[in-house]
């Protein structure tokens, strides 16, 4: 059943999990208002600090601005996590002013249908989920919002905001959506740049989040835009919600092909993907690990919140239905060590980027072997020392590793 969307905003989600750690109210706002003075008394000191003993920023290649500012990201990125918030969060549900979002953003929105029913197995089909329509924001370059135009080499981006499906929104006010809009400024082969505004935790678990992002993607195959046009790109979840979202369309593609040629026609293959530092490996933080024994992922100057009662239950809600196993998968884990070869056989091309001094490295650089290893084009991109999604730091980071992040992205594209 198609879930009634004047009636969700109000009825309670199936999915349920265990307790959050995080504090419950008012504890969390008193929490909140204290991190944020402790950061505030700090700052100052942190830049003095590091001014004096330059030794002992965290990574010596940062300058004073990146090394004063990354101890008080941390430390409100951290917050909000231990007090339950979300950063930049929205109802999903909600149809945002049109007027105001043309005037203000320069953008439009638009509902596309719920994923149909046919389409509804393997993965995207979950108990816990009910199929829903999906908000789409979007920027154009035809005048006026009217309906898409195609010329040979136009390319239609849909991005997935970043998150770790808790935080973010696809709505163009979202700090998250400065990447698909400088994207979108910079290259001049994307005739437009869709958002879907997919469901997030702790209401939704991941199958919510790919049913919501296949929805997106079937609509504008049935609009008339060819697979092999469409690229898909997403950084940090957004990044695992792009290969995932990948993957579905190509095991559909082959279920249907198994069972009639005709239904085979109904999906396309994007031309590629655009990954900035993609969370490939969910089950580091899952598996073998309790919330005391659980060691956390390497490059602790990053302001990614690595505790590992947060990390565990962040994961189990991503599972839904699914059972503790499924998070070895490809599906939720493609850049874990072990992955049998042969999982990305006919893999569409990628390009990846993750810095030294991020929490994701380790898997951003198994990711890349096992793409490479079957047979799929990885352009890559490595920064030294920069932290987890250095785009959304772009106006105080160094400047030539921004740089060389676009560059690679954009010659990537030039390529599809």
């Amino acid at each position: 059943m198609v879930r009634d969307i004047e009636d969700a905003t109000d009825a309670p989600p199936k999915h349920r999990v265990s307790k959050s750690p995080a504090l419950s109210f008012p504890l969390n706002y008193l929490r909140i208002v204290y991190e944020f003075a402790v950061t505030v008394v700090c700052l100052p000191f942190h830049f003095l600090y590091f001014a004096v003993l330059p030794k002992k920023r965290w990574r010596r290649s940062w300058t004073l601005l990146e090394a004063a500012l990354m101890p008080a990201v941390r430390r409100i990125m951290g917050a909000f996590d231990r007090c339950g918030f979300k950063v930049s969060g929205r109802n999903t549900f909600a149809e945002p002013n049109a007027t105001w979002l043309k005037l203000r953003y320069g953008a439009r929105f638009e509902w596309v249908e719920p994923l149909e029913q046919g389409l509804m197995s393997g993965v995207v089909r979950d108990s816990m989920t009910e199929r829903t329509r999906v908000g789409l924001f979007s920027w154009s370059r035809q005048a006026g919002g009217g309906q898409l135009s195609r010329q040979d080499g136009d390319l239609v981006g849909v991005h997935l905001h970043g998150g770790a499906y808790t935080h973010n929104s696809a709505h163009p006010k979202s700090s998250s959506s400065a990447i698909p809009k400088k994207l979108f400024q910079k290259c001049a082969r994307f005739s437009t740049m869709y958002m879907p505004e997919y469901r997030l935790l702790p209401d939704y678990p991941f199958s919510a989040a790919l049913q919501d992002a296949a929805a997106a993607y079937v609509a504008l195959v049935r609009r008339g835009v060819p697979g092999h046009k469409i690229v898909l790109i997403g950084d940090s979840s957004g990044g695992h919600l792009a290969l995932a979202l990948t993957r579905w369309i190509r095991d559909t593609i082959a279920s249907e092909e198994g069972h009639s040629g005709e239904k085979a026609k109904r999906l396309e293959h994007p031309a590629g993907l655009v990954l900035f530092s993609p969370w490939a490996d969910p089950s580091h933080s899952f598996l073998s690990h309790t919330a005391d024994d659980y060691i956390p992922r390497t490059n602790d100057c990053d302001y990614l919140f690595e505790v590992g009662k947060f990390r565990l239950h962040l994961v189990s809600s991503l599972l839904g239905s699914h059972p503790d196993e499924f998070v070895e998968s490809p599906y939720m884990s493609p850049g874990r060590a072990g992955q049998p070869q042969g999982i990305f056989s006919g893999h569409p091309p990628c390009f990846v980027h993750y810095g030294t001094g991020e929490r994701c490295q380790a898997e951003g650089e198994r990711l890349v072997e096992n793409l490479r290893r079957d047979g799929v084009r990885v352009e890559e991109v490595v920064t030294v020392d920069t932290p987890h999604d250095p785009l959304l730091l772009e106006m105080v980071w160094n400047k030539k590793q921004i740089g060389r992040i676009w560059d690679g992205a954009l010659n990537f594209l030039q390529t599809l």
